[in-house]
């Protein structure tokens, strides 16, 4: 069987590093978003087609690809899946491959992503004679609250390959600069929190500022919400601990000048929590608040977004584990408690066992990666040298999935 040492030693004539580089870069100037990327996918399905054996197919609910490696010896199916979308951010990160898109970037390391990947398949595809079952490449559009991953797995071009029994484990990697590069990150059980991004619209009857008693004033109640959510104040007393939920505030909206009572206003936010108990608990006191506004002043309550949490397989963990000691470049390191972010690869998890791993990549200029710009900032960046072993890491852990019959 293939080992972790020669997984780290690519054949090719260009090298993975400098391989997922030059990827990430070609990526990072020309990002997309949304559940629609067609030249992020055009990129992936030239790549992959470059790869003698690589058989590539086309999503039909977004611009997503599966490709399958088959090495025509029996063994297990690993799922590797990276997502391909980037943000509606304006990028102010200096570097100079920065995004050519105005008010976009990929500020969530999804570029990285797409080129650990596509980097694996080149290292996997080099070694079919060492391997045995098959591996399927996913790239997946819509992460960032766009139900891509949904899509994917409901999608009919790929029905034959992504069934209940068709996969025997999954795996994904999430970039992060706050950790030291080269870390790798990850627990059995709840990873990341369940979010869902949530709407608030009031209505009221708008009118003239001097004249208040003649309408019905969104704008007081709006604000105390906005200001309940965020103090913790709707959750008091629930029986549930502070950090089993969270509750985020990040608009709000309503009128146009400073004389005029507007008709109506809007406040989005996104709670995230760290079991199904607590998630409907928060839902339920988050409704009551909202309709409990009163004044003549109603509300409506709208899902914007919903992903479950993320929970990793005890077995696919160990396998994760087994394949980063493997590897030189890379260290494992037990994640005491979940983290809060949330992910829709949550949604492979439930179909398949499987893991997500945190490899750090803090800028090699920041001496902690507590203060390096996070992930969703403008000015997030990533020491490009773990892509390699990010890559590594993908087809180590395939080869010990596809070891199983």
């Amino acid at each position: 069987m293939m080992t972790n040492s020669a997984l780290s030693a690519p054949r090719d004539t260009e090298s993975t590093a400098e391989y997922t580089v030059r990827v990430r870069r070609a990526l990072h100037s020309w990002p997309e978003t949304g559940i629609d990327n067609p030249r992020t996918q055009q990129f992936i399905v030239d790549e992959l087609s470059a790869i003698e054996g690589v058989e590539v197919r086309h999503g039909n609910r977004g611009t997503s690809v599966v490709a399958r490696l088959r090495t025509g010896r029996p063994g297990g199916t690993a799922l590797l899946r990276a997502d391909t979308d980037a943000l509606p951010v304006a990028e102010d990160s200096g570097e100079d491959f920065a995004s050519q898109v105005p008010g976009t970037c990929h500020a969530c390391g999804h570029d990285a992503h797409v080129a650990m990947l596509l980097g694996a398949a080149r290292l996997l595809a080099a070694r079919r004679e060492e391997l045995c079952g098959d591996i399927l490449l996913v790239f997946q559009p819509g992460e960032e609250g766009h139900d891509g991953a949904r899509a994917l797995l409901a999608d009919e071009a790929f029905a034959d390959l992504l069934t209940p029994e068709s996969v025997t484990q999954s795996f994904a990697i999430h970039i992060t600069p706050n950790l030291p590069s080269g870390a790798v990150f990850s627990r059995a059980g709840t990873l990341m929190a369940s979010t869902d991004g949530l709407a608030i619209e009031l209505r009221g009857k708008g009118g003239h500022a001097a004249l208040p008693q003649l309408s019905a004033n969104p704008v007081p109640p709006l604000a105390d919400l906005a200001f309940r959510l965020s103090s913790g104040a709707i959750h008091a007393g629930a029986g549930k601990k502070s950090e089993d939920a969270l509750v985020t505030v990040t608009a709000l909206s309503a009128g146009s000048t400073h004389n005029v009572i507007p008709d109506s206003g809007r406040l989005l936010f996104t709670l995230r929590c760290l079991d199904e108990a607590s998630r409907q608990l928060s839902l339920s006191r988050i409704r009551a608040a909202a309709e409990a506004v009163g004044d003549g002043v109603s509300a409506e309550l709208s899902s914007l977004v919903s992903y479950p949490c993320t929970v990793n397989h005890a077995e696919a963990v160990r396998t994760a584990r087994e394949a980063v000691t493997g590897l030189p470049a890379l260290a494992w390191q037990e994640l005491p408690a979940p983290v809060m972010t949330a992910e829709d690869f949550s949604y492979f998890l439930e179909k398949w066992p499987g893991c997500m791993v945190l490899l750090g990549a803090c800028p090699p200029d920041v001496v902690d990666p507590a203060t390096a710009a996070a992930c969703h900032s403008p000015q997030m960046r990533l020491d490009e040298s773990v892509l390699a072993s990010g890559a590594a890491l993908h087809a180590a852990v395939a080869a010990a999935i596809c070891s199983r019959r």
